[in-house]
This record gives C-alpha cells, structure tokens and sequence, in this order.
C-alpha cells in the first residue's frame, strides 16, 4: 500500500446514551508506517474517503471521494458503504456494525478495529472544541478550446431607415365654380344667408383642402425621397452582407473543425474511460486474488502448525514405544539367560544321572 496524506475534520458529537461511558473503539491502519494516525470512534460521524472535507481523508487511488460513513450506532460505531470495494472481515459490506478486532478494508487500505487505550479514553471524554469544516472546493478545468477570430460588425445609424409620420387624410377636393354673389342680395332673406353660410364654409374647406393637398405632396415627395435612400441602404446592407457571409465563412469552418476534433477527443476520453475501467476491474481481480492466496498461505501456515503439532505427538509416541521396546527386549534378554542357564543346568542334572545310571 501507497503511503497517503490524512486529515481530520471534527464534528459536533451527537447525544452520548448510557452505552458511551464503554471504553470506545480505535481504527488503526495494518502497517505502523502507512502515514495515517489511528481515528477514535467516539460517536463523533466520520466520512472516509479522498475528498478535502473528509474527516478521515484517504489519498490513494483506489478511494472514491465519497467512500464510507462511520456513525454511532444503538450498540457501537456502524459502518456504512458507499462504495463496493468495502470488506469487512474479507467479506463485501454495505452495513454493519464495528467490534474489536475486525478488519476492515477501504480500498486498497486495510485497517483494524480495536479497543482504545486509557489515554485515548481519556481524549474521547473532554469535549471537543468546535472548528470549522474544511472548505469545500470543487474544480473543473475543461481542455482549452481553439481560438475564434471576433470581429464587431457596426452598422452606421445613417443605414438604418427613419420612423416615418404617420400620413394625413386626404379627402376630395371641393370644386372651386362656386360664384362669388354679392352681400346686399341676401340681406333680408334667409335662405340666401343660409347658402352664403354654407358657401363660405365650403371656402374654408376648400382652402383647408387645398394646404393638405401641399401637405400630401411635400410628404410624397419626402416618401420618394426616403424610397430612394431606403434602397441606397438596402443595396449598401446587401453589400454588408455579403461581406459578413464571407467573413464569417472561414470561422464556421474552424467551428466545423474544432467540433470534429472535439468528438474526436470526446471518443478518445470514452475509450480511456473504458480502458480504465477494463483495467481497475482486472485490479480488482487481481487484488481479490492476491486475498485469496494470502487466505490459502495463512489456511496452509495453520494446517502445517497443526501437522506439525501432530508430528510432533507421533514422535513422542514412538519415542515411548521405542523406551517400552528397549525394556521388553531387556526383559527378554534377561529371560534368554535364565533359560540357557536353566537348559545348562538341566543337561548337568542328566549327565549326572546318566553318570549315576551308569554306575548302578
């Protein structure tokens, strides 16, 4: 295992019930010089992963930023997965419950739980001063992008047309034969000073016509003239146009461009990615069979221990047969002589009695 950087950030203790006044746990690393410091599991939440705002923060590959959650539980600390490269015991977990001489692997880190000593007890009573948690920083950094040319097209305010009055009403003219009859002629009839009302009213009309006539001339005359110059425009913005469409041109293939190379680059992270994950799968085998044969060699180291044991009792069994066989073959030896002294003395007693036999 990598060495890796710890940092911790503490937080608020939750309500300690009457369980807490038991000694509290410890997670310490398996190797005493992995770098990272054994975490007391006081209630306090821990979140173990490779993020800066981690309580117990893990700088391996291997570690997600988000890895596991540590919590207290009704009977002691919970651990609870967020990833699946956590074992417990060389067992897969998502939750359980921590004891005293667990093992627990996050990642390629493997850490034991035990209990904590008298001065880490004695830490994990003072209350904790409250700090601030680590900031939390998040930074995406994207591949630059190729440059684009800008350029300000400006339109003159002279190109744009101007708001045009809104025209006035032109009605038929009043034929203007109307005769012009003398005064004293309608002096003492009625009727004609009503027509002489109406005449000089149909005066006043007609000169009325008559200036909005000049009006309506001068305002066509000013449309033609604003026809003309909304043309000229049109035919200069034509002109602007087309200078734009071509300058625009060779910018809308570097976008082509830059997006072609763009999918390129996007298939060739996709392949990475995949290549990547080919390869921490084949890690992942590869680590669980390395466990596996590290499982077998400490199966084989106790099995051997055990022949070995059984061996050894053999032996000390043959040792005592072969003191019994000694003593047996002694004993028969011992017995071997009293009956070669007991055949001599026999063969003596018949000589001696043939002798006498003889004698007789």
């Amino acid at each position: 295992m990598d060495s890796s950087t710890l940092s911790l950030a503490p937080s608020v203790p939750p309500n300690r019930s009457a369980s807490a006044t038991l000694r509290p746990l410890v997670l310490e690393p398996m190797r005493a010089h992995s770098g990272i410091e054994p975490v007391l599991l006081d209630g306090r939440k821990v979140v173990v992963g490779a993020a800066d705002d981690c309580s117990l923060r893990l700088a391996v590959p291997g570690v997600e930023p988000r890895h596991c959650l540590i919590l207290a539980g009704p009977h002691g600390p919970i651990i609870k997965a967020w990833d699946q490269r956590t074992w417990l015991n060389d067992r897969p977990v998502r939750e359980a419950g921590l004891r005293d001489g667990d093992r627990l692997a996050i990642g390629p880190v493997v850490m034991r739980v035990r209990k904590a000593r008298d001065d880490e007890a004695s830490r994990a009573q003072r209350p904790a001063e409250p700090q601030p948690p680590a900031a939390r920083v998040a930074e995406f950094q994207p591949a630059p992008l190729p440059p684009v040319i800008e350029t300000a097209i400006e339109i003159p305010p002279a190109a744009l047309p101007p708001i045009l009055p809104p025209p006035q009403a032109i009605t038929a003219p009043v034929p203007s034969s109307v005769p012009d009859l003398p005064a004293a002629e309608f002096a003492a009839n009625p009727e004609r000073d009503a027509r002489r009302k109406r005449l000089l009213a149909l005066r006043a009309r007609r000169a009325s016509l008559a200036r909005s006539e000049e009006e309506a001339n001068d305002l066509l005359a000013q449309l033609v003239t604003r026809r003309q110059e909304l043309e000229q425009r049109s035919a200069r913005l034509d002109g602007l146009e087309g200078r734009i469409r071509d300058a625009l041109a060779p910018r809308e293939r570097n976008l082509s461009e830059t997006q072609a190379s763009l999918a390129a680059e996007r298939a060739r992270l996709e392949s990475f990615e995949s290549e990547l994950s080919a390869r921490r799968l084949e890690v992942e085998r590869r680590e669980q069979e390395v466990e596996d044969r590290v499982r077998r060699a400490e199966n084989a180291e106790l099995l051997s221990a055990r022949a070995s044991a059984s061996l050894a009792r053999k032996r000390g069994l043959v040792s005592d047969l072969a003191g019994e066989l000694l003593t047996h073959q002694g004993t028969i030896e011992t017995q071997k002589r009293a009956i070669d002294h007991d055949r001599k003395t026999a063969q003596q007693q018949l000589s001696e009695a043939a002798a006498r036999s003889a004698v007789c």
